[in-house]
């Protein structure tokens, strides 16, 4: 389920790694590769940018990130999406699939009938619950909380944590060095708090909530994660808001293909290291803040100065046109 937000396969070897092991199982089982299947949680970039290492591996499906493409997979009838469902045989081992739009239009949640694992992507996780479509996402987490009274869940785990492990403290957006963080897994308990937490706001008028493991967080036309109240700007503001959602991706992938260099630069050079952590932070923060300034070429070649620095080899940064 989800491969991720960065689709470079030298600094993120995510299909090496998943064949590795399914390789791995077939010879110490004596059988062929078992068959693959590449589905998401929900189509945003931070959840589907590595779809593409996937691409003419043998034995593989990558699922699409259509509703009817979600459907087509698992055996769904996308004529009654999202009040459908499916259990789906994974060889030996059965999944039940159901539809919680809310957050993005594709969202699925997935049950292992095993471990009794409730998986929630972006739906409900310890972190900030962005809510694009309030009525759908109502819909959805009233549905989830029906599933919950009705199967053993022994625990809920979501796509991301964003929350700190002091009740109802989060981590500042777009933070990577998160000390102290909340455990990934909740309890099954946590799906009726963000029932209640909707609850308080009226319907069509959801308001930001607080809750010791989570924050609801409304998401007006045109907004995205960086500015949940929307643009202002009018006919644009949709284009605006994607783009925006994919310099949010950009800074990601920046930030994870310089982890491993920088540690061992503030080990061989601790200066060093801090004047170019310092570099780093201020490139990263001027390409999210201001993404269109025309700064940008230059914020682009200082950071490939930075990698280059720290024996990296700076990521595809894409110019906005």
């Amino acid at each position: 389920m989800d491969t991720g937000p960065v689709s470079d396969a030298a600094s993120f070897p995510l299909r090496e790694t998943v064949l590795a092991i399914l390789d791995g199982h077939a010879s110490a089982e004596g059988t062929d590769r078992a068959e693959l299947v590449v589905a998401h949680t929900h189509a945003h970039g931070d959840h589907v940018a590595a779809d593409s290492q996937f691409e003419g591996v043998e034995n593989c499906v990558v699922v699409g990130h259509k509703p009817a493409d979600v459907c087509a997979c698992f055996g769904m009838d996308v004529s009654a999406w999202p009040e459908t469902s499916a259990a789906v045989d994974i060889g030996g081992r059965t999944i039940d699939v159901f539809p919680c739009p809310g957050h993005e239009g594709s969202d699925i949640c997935v049950y292992d009938r095993r471990t009794a694992l409730l998986i929630t992507g972006d739906t409900i996780y310890p972190g900030r619950l962005y809510v694009r479509d309030e009525a759908a996402f109502r819909a959805s987490v009233a549905r989830i909380a029906s599933f919950v009274r009705s199967h053993s869940v022994s625990w809920v785990c979501g796509a991301h944590i964003e929350m700190t492990d002091r009740p109802g403290v989060e981590f500042e957006h777009g933070a990577t060095y998160q000390p102290r963080e909340h455990a990934l897994e909740l309890p099954a308990e946590v799906v009726f708090e963000v029932e209640d937490a909707l609850a308080e706001s009226a319907p069509g008028h959801l308001v930001r909530t607080v809750r010791d493991d989570f924050v609801i967080v409304p998401v007006k036309a045109g907004g995205n994660s960086f500015n949940p109240d929307g643009a202002t700007g009018g006919a644009g503001a949709g284009a605006e808001s994607l783009e925006a959602e994919g310099e949010e991706r950009l800074v990601s992938e920046a930030q994870e293909a310089a982890l491993a260099g920088l540690r061992e630069l503030m080990v061989s050079d601790p200066h060093g290291g801090r004047d170019a952590v310092k570099a780093l932070q201020g490139c990263l923060k001027r390409i999210a803040n201001k993404p269109r300034d025309r700064k940008f070429r230059r914020i682009k070649a200082t950071s490939g100065t930075f990698f280059k620095r720290i024996g990296q080899h700076p990521p595809a940064l894409a110019l906005p046109t």
